[in-house]
């Protein structure tokens, strides 16, 4: 049972790494700005669909933009959740316990696109070594969101596979 959930978690964080990492995605439903035909179009559904990573507002995908540091927390943080790795009281216990630190750093508790999600991905991440709260400190620089590294990204990524 245990060697399936480890299975189906890495899989999905895998999905997540090449959702990140290559630039020209296909999208499912809505996205009004990339082809059904590419050939990736699959696994951004799926990762889509379970707003993993989520549509813009106005339904794009925009698969050549840059994502944020943030971005990708959030991101295996929603995988693991997704995979059933979390439950609801574990997320609350590790919030609470890291609240005080990402208030100090000046980490806004909600921010668009990624909803309530901020802080129990963030705690996720330090509490598994995934994150340290000196990389937190550059995730915001004065109003903006900073953008990852393709380097910084993996990093994130394989830390967080060595969780499972």
């Amino acid at each position: 049972m245990q060697f399936n959930s480890r299975r189906m978690t890495t899989k999905w964080l895998a999905l997540l790494l090449c959702v990140l990492l290559l630039g020209n995605l296909g999208i499912s439903w809505a996205a009004t700005d990339v082809s059904t035909s590419h050939w990736a179009n699959a696994q951004v559904e799926r990762v889509t669909a379970k707003n993993i990573m989520p549509l813009n507002a106005d339904g794009s995908f925009k698969p050549d933009s840059v994502v944020t540091n943030l971005e990708v927390i959030v991101a295996i943080y929603r995988a693991a959740k997704e995979s059933g790795h979390l439950k609801n009281v574990e997320i609350g216990t590790l919030t609470t316990k890291h609240e005080v630190s990402l208030k100090a750093l000046g980490i806004p508790q909600m921010l668009a696109p990624y909803g309530s999600d901020v802080y129990p991905a963030l705690a996720y991440a330090l509490e598994n070594g995934i994150l340290t709260l000196d990389e937190v400190k550059v995730f915001v620089s004065g109003i903006t969101m900073t953008n990852v590294k393709k380097v910084n990204a993996v990093v994130f990524i394989a830390k967080a596979l060595n969780v499972y």
